[in-house]
């Protein structure tokens, strides 16, 4: 068979329905996009936490399948047989050598037969139960992993929406600043042309006013960028232009009354990382219970029906039951190999599990401090914006009396804005860490059990969530005694909601 290429046309159907689909599977933006909404888009329409999601999907599938193993095989099993002549034999006399019968037949030239066969194999049904455990314990381990994804994106999104918050905030401002400054070029240009000035003082505000405006235009290609990074996280398409609601003047300065021991251990409790390992440490243990069953043998109970249309029988139809054991040997040689190997494997997951816990520990302490620091730079970036700010205003008295000239005043103005956006950022980084330490504890920003996954309800529960943090409502009891959260549709509530 000779392969078929597609076709130019089929290409490009195929790229209008990729177009189509990024296009229509999300909700419209109708309004500025809060904090709480873009976390609940980037939810529900991220393709990271999509595929985490069909992921977890497999693995419940996984699940169900392996439960039918624990049942016994039923076989049902039917045929026509038939021949051409008749099956005739005859039989020979052992002592005299003669034959003793007439050739005879016991059977029809064409004949049915049917039958019913129920079998278990109590090994395999040990072996089989222990796998359906691990496969449940592989589908709580997914159900994990889909956790630290989802914290991961929550994460990237509390970053990049307050340094896009900045930059929508800021932006604007810039361009009038830029206009003088490249105004104030062209004067200091002239000024040395006419030598107006010393050309040492001339070159000098030349090249203040050159690094002003590249330092605008450097904060302008980095602000372009925020929005479109959000974008992307919030799952938007390419190009699609949104606008954000900006918060009033945010200056709360987050207040964590736990302590770091606390912290410490609901991190232990939490991190979805930990729960990951504590489920393949019982796969582990669950292998080498398998191994172990592997030694004895195995008993086979079996039983059926059966139907045979031969005239000749006396019962055509007839029940029937046995009992079989098997051993095989050489699973006496090998079995110390396989549980060595399945014993290395447990003690593996320890080792790993207490290397985890040291690596997540030393993480909660590092964002703990992170925090710290990220509070005193928003601090200091704060006074330095003030300072920045007074500055300007004294720049502008000085150039109204004549006692200042228009570079130092552009230059000052370049300065406000620089310190302003620094303030910005640094609340950024401080929303940032503050994230971090969510993550490092292990804190989920949606609750165990969500009614849909519809943008409306995902916006309300973030929303909720978001509002318990801030208050310092978080702990280890409800976290661990909850189930993880476990979907069997991939797809349920990923489309455009109405």
């Amino acid at each position: 068979m000779t392969p078929r290429p597609l076709t130019t046309d089929e290409h490009k159907t195929r790229a209008d329905e990729a177009l189509k689909m990024v296009r229509d599977r999300i909700d419209p933006i109708s309004a500025p996009v809060t904090l709480d909404e873009a976390i609940a888009r980037a939810v529900k329409y991220n393709l990271d936490h999509r595929l985490a999601l069909m992921d977890q999907a497999i693995a419940n599938r996984q699940l169900d399948v392996s439960r039918w193993d624990l049942l016994p095989k039923l076989v049902v099993d039917g045929g026509l047989a038939g021949r051409s002549n008749e099956l005739a034999s005859s039989s020979y006399s052992v002592l005299t050598g003669k034959q003793s019968l007439e050739p005879s037949i016991s059977s029809d030239r064409r004949s049915g037969t049917a039958d019913l066969q129920l079998s278990w194999s109590v090994l395999d049904f040990g072996v089989s139960y222990y796998q359906a455990r691990q496969n449940g314990d592989r589908a709580l381990a997914t159900a994990e992993k889909r956790r630290s994804a989802v914290n991961a994106i929550v994460q990237q999104v509390r970053a990049a929406y307050w340094q896009a918050v900045a930059a929508e905030r800021i932006g604007s401002r810039i361009d009038p600043v830029l206009a003088d400054a490249r105004a104030a070029l062209v004067d200091a240009r002239e000024v040395e042309r006419q030598r107006l000035k010393p050309p040492l003082e001339a070159l000098r505000y030349e090249k203040s006013t050159i690094e002003v405006i590249r330092q605008l235009e450097n904060l302008q290609a980095d602000l372009a960028l925020a929005k479109t990074q959000l974008a992307a996280l919030m799952g938007l398409p390419p190009g699609q232009t949104y606008q954000l609601a900006l918060p009033e003047n945010p200056t709360a300065l987050p207040e964590l009354k736990t302590p770091v021991a606390e912290l410490e251990r609901t991190a232990l409790i939490n991190r979805p990382e930990l729960r990951e390992q504590a489920y393949n440490r019982r796969i582990a243990t669950d292998e080498v219970h398998k191994a172990f069953l592997k030694l004895f043998p195995n008993l086979t109970i079996s039983g059926g029906l059966d139907y045979d249309s031969n005239s000749f029988l006396v019962n055509q139809r007839w029940a029937e039951g046995g009992l079989r054991m098997s051993w095989g040997l050489l699973n006496l040689l090998s079995g110390d190999d396989f549980m060595g190997l399945a014993e290395t494997q447990r003690d593996q997951t320890e080792v790993r599990n207490l290397a985890l816990s040291m690596a997540v520990l030393t993480q909660v302490n590092v964002a703990w401090q992170q925090l710290g620091r990220a509070r005193t730079q928003y601090l200091e970036a704060t006074e330095l914006d003030g300072i920045e700010g007074r500055i300007y205003d004294q720049v502008l008295v000085q150039q109204q009396n004549n006692t200042e000239s228009k570079v130092e005043r552009v230059r000052a103005a370049g300065a406000r804005i620089v310190a302003e956006l620094s303030k910005a950022r640094a609340y950024a980084d401080m929303q940032n860490a503050l994230a971090s330490l969510y993550v490092s504890v292990g804190i989920d920003p949606l609750p165990q059990a969500v009614p849909d996954y519809s943008l409306k309800t995902l916006i309300t529960t973030v929303s909720a969530v978001n509002h318990q943090i801030d208050a310092g409502m978080f702990g280890a009891a409800e976290s661990a005694d909850a189930p993880p959260p476990v979907l069997d549709d991939p797809g349920k509530g990923l489309t455009t909601s109405p």
